[in-house]
C-alpha cells in the first residue's frame, strides 16, 4: 500500500510536540533530521504549524503552565494602565528636582542617592564623551551635568 505508518507517526508526532512546545521551525528541522527524508519537510511543517495554531488559540503553552505551577510571576504582553502612557507628558511622572547619577560613582555616593530618594529611576550623565561624539555634544553633556531639568528632558526624548 502506499500509506507509509511510520510517516504518519512522524506527522503526528511533529504536531503533538508543536502543539505542546509551541515550537516550529526548529522542530520540524529535528524531526526531519530524525528521519532523514527531507520528502516529508512539508507535511511535518504544515502539521506542526496547525498544531500550534490551535493549541494558541485554545490555551497558553506547557512552559507557561509550568511558570504559573512555580509561581513565576509571569507578565502580560502589554502594560495594564487605565490611560495611555504615550500621551502623558515626561512633567507628569517626574519628580523635580531631578537626581541625576554619574557615569562613576563611589559606592557611598550611590547609596547615600538610592536612601535619599523613593523612586528608582535616575538618569546617567557620562564623565567624558565618547571618542566619536562631535566636541559640541561634550558641552551638552556638560550643560545637562550643571541643569539637571534639561537632563532629565533629554533622558526622556526618545533617540535616533
Amino acid at each position: 500500500t502506499w500509506i507509509d505508518p511510520g510517516a504518519f507517526a512522524l506527522v503526528g508526532a511533529g504536531a503533538f510536540m508543536g502543539g505542546v512546545t509551541r515550537m516550529t521551525v526548529a522542530l520540524a528541522v529535528i524531526m526531519i533530521e530524525v528521519s532523514s527524508d527531507v520528502h516529508m519537510l512539508l507535511p511535518v511543517l504544515v502539521a506542526i504549524m496547525v498544531a500550534k495554531w490551535v493549541a494558541d488559540a485554545a490555551t497558553h503553552s506547557l512552559y507557561h503552565g509550568l511558570l504559573e505551577v512555580k509561581c513565576v510571576p509571569f507578565l502580560p504582553p502589554e502594560p495594564v494602565s487605565a490611560f495611555s502612557l504615550d500621551l502623558l507628558p515626561v512633567s507628569y511622572v517626574m519628580k523635580s528636582p531631578v537626581v541625576c547619577l554619574r557615569q562613576r560613582m563611589t559606592v557611598r555616593e550611590l547609596t547615600d542617592v538610592l536612601r535619599r530618594c523613593q523612586h528608582n529611576g535616575f538618569p546617567v550623565l557620562r564623565d567624558e564623551p565618547l571618542p566619536h561624539q562631535h566636541p559640541q555634544h561634550h558641552h551638552q553633556q556638560q550643560h545637562l551635568q550643571h541643569n539637571p531639568t534639561a537632563a532629565a528632558a533629554a533622558a526622556a526624548a526618545p533617540s535616533h
